[in-house]
């Protein structure tokens, strides 16, 4: 669960959380029945300047339940509604294929300010019912794989995906207490977060086994349970072994209407969905790029934007050990990298943006890997740690969360800079930061990790195999 890292030559050690779990199994497209159907077979015309997406959601249709490709040939394929997957084993294979949408979601379905952060024209969402399962009942430590169940429904089946929630205890705040740490006084929790009665932190796991109330999970657990923060087991409908790969989404070029203004020019929405990938995506003109909503182990892979400003070219919310790598952030955007909800142990690794904002936005997200990333900067070089959220949601970040060598390319060599933002990280961890100027980088809070400063640090925490510490 945590690794032992030498940052000085046997003199400061720290323990760091072991992020080598994030993404989806690579053999995913092994799971893919093979079963293959082309958009062209349903009644999709490619370049005849007329709706696509009935065919092309017919065609998705004809694969349930079993699953299958649904096979997009090059050319332009126009969405004038969105495209549904509602059902496991699900490969969308563009062969880079453009998707426009000539309109927002807002002139599609009505308006609705929820466009401005949420939904897409590609669109992963299961169906079904959430059921409880049962109450954890006893204590477990940060890091175990066994919990004690008290059952309130049938047990799940040995390989099935389940979550655990947590909440917080109001009045007490003891989960909030421990999500931010010693050095943050209570009145900075949030009012949202300590009022609020539903789940703080959710996150995905598989059942190994079962012996009477004895469940044993993978992963480890991401944080302890105590019976105070009312740990519950749920059974959550989701979609498992789905990959979206090859496409290009186009939107009308348009003036950016403003902060949560915007009308909904957005790509690809996944929600309570695990052991799933998405690559080779581009955008251009987008609002929103990939918005992730309560998913767990998602590889998200070669994702490159251009055009104006966006909102949220790639955002996860409620998310757990998903994987984030290769991206290329060209448009100018609000959030770059978003993370949100109580997410944990997410991975963005091997990305770029221009002016890129590493966005933890408020809610209590935990243990995060931004590693090996570069930020170009413009002639007034923008904070990268600038983030959004409700300020009745507490700090910007909760505990933990790590920025591994982040690189800084500056338009002038030599130029000095200072990082702020510090005091909304508890327990932050800032390894490595540097670039072709001379950067500023102080300790704000009790606890927090300053090492490598100016120089790239030979540690690494996150490859495509498990580490080796």
């Amino acid at each position: 669960m945590f690794a032992i890292l030498n940052l000085s030559i046997s003199i400061f050690f720290v323990l760091l959380p072991d992020f080598s779990r994030a993404g989806c199994d690579p053999q995913i497209n092994s799971q893919i029945p093979n079963i293959k159907i082309n958009i062209v077979d349903f009644g999709a015309a490619p370049d005849d300047g007329k709706d696509d997406s009935v065919a092309i959601n017919k065609a998705i249709a004809s694969l349930y339940p079993k699953g299958g490709i649904v096979y997009f040939p090059n050319g332009n394929w126009i969405l004038e509604n969105r495209i549904y997957v509602n059902s496991d084993n699900v490969y969308l294979q563009g062969n880079g294929s453009t998707l426009f949408c000539p309109k927002p979601l807002a002139d599609i379905y009505g308006e609705n300010k929820n466009w401005s952060w949420s939904s897409g024209f590609i669109v992963l969402s299961p169906k079904g019912k959430t059921t409880k399962l049962g109450n954890i009942q006893s204590a477990a430590n940060d890091g175990d794989t066994r919990v004690e169940v008290s059952w309130t429904d049938e047990p799940p089946k040995l390989g099935q995906w389940v979550q655990i929630w947590w909440h917080n205890d109001i009045g007490s705040d003891t989960l909030l207490k421990w999500l931010y740490g010693d050095a943050i006084a209570p009145k900075k929790y949030g009012t949202e977060m300590q009022s609020a009665p539903t789940p703080r932190i959710k996150s995905w796991f598989k059942v190994v086994s079962i012996d009477g109330n004895s469940l044993v999970l993978d992963p480890p657990l991401p944080l302890p349970v105590n019976p105070k923060w009312k740990p519950t087991l749920m059974d959550v409908p989701h979609l498992s072994n789905c990959i979206v790969e090859g496409f290009n989404f186009e939107f009308i070029e348009s003036p950016y209407p403003g902060h949560l203004k915007e009308r909904g020019h957005n790509c690809i929405s996944v929600s309570s969905t695990v052991d799933s990938q998405i690559q080779n995506i581009t955008t251009t003109f987008a609002d929103s790029g990939i918005i992730l909503n309560n998913c767990g182990f998602i590889t998200i892979n070669d994702i490159e934007t251009h055009g104006r400003y966006m909102h949220h070219p790639i955002s996860l919310s409620y998310c757990s050990h998903c994987l984030v790598k290769e991206f290329t952030l060209n448009a100018p955007h609000i959030h770059g990298t978003t993370i949100s909800w109580g997410s944990h142990f997410n991975v963005f690794t091997n990305g770029q943006g221009n002016a890129l904002a590493m966005d933890s936005h408020r809610a209590c997200s935990f243990r995060n890997l931004h590693q090996n990333i570069i930020i170009k900067h413009g002639k007034t070089p923008l904070q990268p740690l600038r983030s959004g959220g409700s300020y009745n949601r507490g700090l910007h970040a909760a505990r933990e969360n790590v920025y591994l060598n982040i690189e800084h390319k500056f338009q002038s060599s030599g130029e000095s800079f200072e990082i702020g933002l510090l005091e909304e990280w508890p327990l932050g961890v800032f390894i490595g930061w540097h670039g072709n100027g001379q950067l500023i980088m102080k300790p704000a809070l009790a606890g927090q990790i300053v090492r490598d400063l100016n120089i790239k640090s030979d540690v690494s925490l996150y490859s495509q195999s498990p580490s080796e510490f």
